[in-house]
């Protein structure tokens, strides 16, 4: 998929995958945003520090923040690496996804996940030009799970402003990627890249729909078409259910 591979901006997408062509506009504007933009804005930065922060982000793509781990990498303060990361959320090029947290008499991890929002910058900041690339590179799970993430996450704010999105993990290692709270009720989405028809991957989901009271829990991957897993959990393609919402 072309979007996810060099990013969903016109120009990056527009330029296409072949000989790594979108990973050009990618370096240009990522030297505007850090040598114009933000001094524009007042925002003062160290720009060879900032650039390596943002690769070590696109490494751990979806990982759990660990600030303190990422300042000792850079050599700097936690508030100092919290600053910039404050930065990159303001201006877009950040999200952070916080966990949910509900009374079901389990240790649950309290850190939020941090995701470069666009794919297209993650690729090129760790090296990689095409889909065949891609496809053989560790990121890719991470990569996928965010895009998809973050296209929901867009549709749902235009659709519903109001609602508020989440991940969900035990410390025992159970987990969801995300939980949508709309309206006092809450949908579960699961991402894979595979096809996603496991009998255990089905029966996991349908308790952590019980666990946390969910309406429903949708599984999308890359595959085609539609089917049921479980009570109550559905499997989607995600390129046949790009104008779906739970």
């Amino acid at each position: 998929m072309e979007a996810w591979v060099s990013g969903t901006f016109p120009d990056a997408l527009g330029a296409g995958s072949e000989h790594g062509a979108f990973r050009e506009w990618w370096e240009a504007y990522l030297r505007t945003y850090i040598e114009r933009d933000l001094p524009a804005l007042g925002v003062g930065t160290a720009p060879l520090l900032l650039r390596r922060l943002l690769t070590m982000l696109a490494h751990a793509q979806g990982g759990l923040a660990n600030v303190s781990k990422l300042a000792r990498s850079l050599g700097v303060s936690a508030p100092t690496v919290n600053r910039y990361l404050d930065v990159l959320e303001q201006t877009f090029l950040l999200h952070r996804l916080p966990p949910y947290f509900r009374n079901v008499g389990k240790r649950l991890v309290k850190s939020p996940k941090l995701y470069l929002c666009d794919t297209g910058m993650v690729h090129h900041l760790l090296g990689v030009g095409s889909e065949s690339e891609l496809s053989s590179h560790p990121i890719r799970g991470q990569s996928w799970e965010s895009f998809v993430i973050e296209d929901i996450t867009r549709r749902e704010r235009l659709a519903h402003p109001q609602s508020q999105l989440f991940f969900w993990r035990t410390a025992a290692g159970a987990e969801l990627d995300l939980v949508v709270e709309r309206d006092g009720k809450r949908f579960g989405i699961e991402v894979k890249t595979a096809r996603a028809s496991s009998p255990h991957l089905g029966r996991m989901l349908e308790s952590i729909a019980q666990d946390l009271d969910l309406e429903s829990v949708t599984v999308l991957d890359q595959a085609p078409g539609v089917e049921p897993l479980r009570r109550g959990v559905e499997r989607r393609g995600f390129a046949d259910s790009l104008d779906w919402l739970p």
